[in-house]
């Protein structure tokens, strides 16, 4: 069979090509491959671990539309793909944890913001498990892993947290107890967050979080 002009072309500058038509800037939505990778079963085995590689991969997750997309992904990419993939950035949405005291102004009985951050928790700590359960290659979660809590990132430090307004003190603490959770365990931070001295245990969690991930 004759080959096409890409192919004729050595392999560095398919490489190239790949690489201009498979990065995404703005990141990579799970479950939204190229149709590139599609096009034919060529490309597709010669592409497709490298658009896991280069791209930071992103995923909402809103606590009024629970589902299972992120677990049931990285069960279906396990291998070479998930193992490829360098940045996984879960942006949570938790409108209840920057609410006020409950109220009926907005037509919700009182107690129903409580019964949706309850269930958003829930399926946090599935998330959580199925985070823990995948393998990304040789690199650790904290390398992997970024979280924002409405849309406060996981990596502030605590001393600049304290000098926030209480709301916004409260998404970014909550940021940082999601990355504690998921790299040192629920246990351990929770423990750290009821301890007498939970400021300084919480920064020794967050020390050591920086600094595997500085040597990343």
């Amino acid at each position: 069979m004759q080959l096409s002009f890409f192919e004729r072309l050595p392999a560095e500058l398919r490489n190239l090509c790949y690489e201009y038509a498979l990065y995404e800037p703005d990141g990579a939505r799970i479950r939204n491959e190229p149709s590139l990778l599609s096009t034919c079963k060529a490309i597709r085995e010669e592409a497709e671990l490298m658009y896991y590689a280069i791209n930071d991969f992103e995923v909402i997750i809103h606590e009024d539309h629970i589902d299972h997309d992120l677990c049931q992904w990285l069960e279906n990419k396990a291998g070479p793909r998930l193992r490829s993939i360098r940045s996984l950035s879960l942006h949570v949405q938790m409108p209840w944890i920057s609410a006020q005291p409950p109220d009926t102004s907005n037509g919700l009985p009182e107690g129903e913001d409580d019964e949706y951050g309850s269930l958003g928790c829930l399926h946090l700590m599935h998330i959580m498990k199925s985070l823990r359960t995948a393998s990304f290659n040789d690199r650790s979660l904290e390398k992997v892993i970024r979280f924002t809590l409405n849309d406060a990132r996981d990596d502030e430090h605590f001393d600049k947290i304290e000098r926030m307004s209480t709301t916004d003190q409260d998404r970014y603490r909550g940021a940082k107890f999601l990355i504690l959770s998921l790299v040192h365990g629920e246990s351990t931070t929770v423990e750290a967050l009821e301890s007498d001295d939970c400021e300084r245990r919480l920064e020794e969690l967050d020390r050591e979080l920086r600094e595997r991930r500085a040597a990343a």
